[in-house]
């Protein structure tokens, strides 16, 4: 199934329901839906066609989302590439990618010898806002490439990591039964669209047709006025924004007790999870995967009491080995 085809459902099912909250534009699964065959039909318009690579460079926005699911239903494969990084190392983390296009907003720095797609007439109707016809629709194999993310993980050299759609639907799959998250969700994407760990917990959201809200709060300190304005219960965060936000807790009562809490990419320590869970929420859901293979083993709140040198318990559909000290 194609990713595309999950905001028709919900567009069909609940059509109002908000999809994504940008400031002040609300968005609902059945104007996501327009937007995205809006910014397919553009992008088919400019040849960009199933298979091609296509470079995304765009701050967190509705735009960056529907373009992100218009590449999806064409069969293109998103390259994201971040918009805050100087020019060289934007060219080095795409060299030797037959790039066909970059999406990016006007006056964006580009790598040199890339063809350049403005976001806005992308994501735009014609101007005399005639309906633009919609392209053919590829033979879908969910065994095609999706995106093509860059990490590190624990050796610290870049690596560029292929994910199929077949992939992403069962990791999908997986991540919402693990974490028990919910279509009444209202999440906090705090995380970078940018970086795999933020695409991917934004797909989870819509796949699932829960509401994803977009980060505008300029600073860690003003996040929680910020979470409380938008009625957020659910955000994923990474240790480092964890640490800076227990600067701004004291006390032993919770700043956010109703807040589901997701954590990924590094481990916190036991200490640090207790002081989350006294100062900011209750509800601390540690995940422990790799980004070649998807969720690995989740630690509950009662794992963590349990086994507070664990990070979690391993999931029914993954097997380890321990193969040395």
């Amino acid at each position: 199934m194609n990713l595309a085809e999950f905001i028709d459902q919900h567009a069909l099912e609940r059509p109002d329901h908000p999809a994504i909250e940008d400031g002040g534009l609300i968005v609902s699964y059945s104007e996501l839906r327009e937007r995205v065959a809006t910014a397919a039909a553009n992008l088919h318009l400019a040849g960009i066609r199933p298979g091609d690579v296509v470079a995304v460079m765009l701050p967190d926005s509705v735009n960056h989302i529907a373009v992100l699911y218009a590449l999806a239903r064409l069969g293109a494969i998103n390259f994201a590439l971040d918009p805050t990084l100087p020019k060289l190392e934007r060219e080095r983390s795409a060299q030797g990618l037959a790039l066909k296009a970059m999406v990016s907003y006007p006056g964006a720095i580009l790598p040199d010898g890339v063809n350049y797609l403005n976001v806005l007439e992308m994501c735009g109707r014609s101007a005399a806002n005639a309906p633009l016809e919609a392209p053919p629709r590829a033979e879908f194999d969910e065994n095609w490439i999706a995106m093509i993310v860059t990490s590190t993980g624990t050796t610290g050299s870049q690596k560029r990591i292929p994910l199929r759609y077949s992939q992403i639907l069962y990791w999908n799959s997986l991540y919402i039964k693990y974490t028990g998250l919910t279509v009444s969700d209202r999440y906090l994407s705090v995380v970078h669209l940018a970086f795999v760990a933020g695409i991917w917990r934004c797909i989870k959201m819509l796949h699932l047709g829960a509401t994803v809200v977009i980060n505008h709060a300029s600073t860690i300190d003003t996040l929680f006025d910020y979470a409380a304005k938008n009625r957020i219960n659910c955000t994923f965060l990474t240790p480092s924004h964890l640490r800076y936000l227990l600067e701004f807790t004291t006390g032993d009562k919770p700043m956010m007790p109703a807040l589901k809490l997701l954590v990924a990419t590094s481990r916190l320590s036991p200490a640090e999870r207790r002081l989350v869970r006294r100062r900011l929420t209750p509800n601390l859901i540690e995940t422990y995967g790799i980004n070649e293979a998807g969720l690995v083993a989740v630690a509950t709140p009662e794992d963590q009491d349990a086994h507070p040198e664990s990070v979690g318990r391993l999931i029914e559909e993954v097997e380890a080995e321990v193969v040395d000290d």
